[in-house]
């Protein structure tokens, strides 16, 4: 109870997120909700330039966003 959970649909940078993908993060969140999570929409902006970036490189970034 009390964490604050930050939720991405598509990380900025997935241009067409699979619809079932999209179910399970919402049912996730939900879940979360109903235990007491607050959450807090996070998409990060989209990057220009994304395909010079390494592939899963908001992997990494997350500590930086």
């Amino acid at each position: 109870r009390g964490a604050r959970v930050a939720v991405s649909h598509d990380f900025g940078t997935v241009p067409d997120v699979d619809p079932a993908v999209r179910q399970m993060v919402d049912a996730a969140a939900d879940l979360l909700r109903d235990l007491g999570c607050g959450l807090i929409p996070a998409d990060p902006p989209e990057l220009l330039g994304r395909d010079l970036l390494a592939p899963d490189v908001w992997a990494y970034a997350g500590d930086h966003y």
